[in-house]
């Protein structure tokens, strides 16, 4: 992590490099969640089970927003 502490332009780009690689993993892996939540809600809805759907529904708001991914 040397090159993070000499603050040159090509450790500058490497790092904005690395936190744009970073951001776009999560942000995927955060929009194929949720497909994938939305995808169960609409299976229950369309299944008319309505139990699961409002359990799914409920533990989704349960859950902070923050520690969604």
């Amino acid at each position: 992590m040397q090159w993070i502490q000499v603050p040159s332009q090509s450790n500058v780009n490497n790092l904005n490099n690395l936190t744009c690689e970073a951001s776009r993993h999560f942000r995927n892996k955060k929009k194929k969640y949720l497909k994938a939540k939305i995808d169960e809600l609409e299976t229950n809805s369309k299944m008319k089970n309505i139990t699961d759907l409002y359990r799914s529904l409920k533990l989704w708001h349960l859950v902070p927003l923050s520690s969604k991914p």
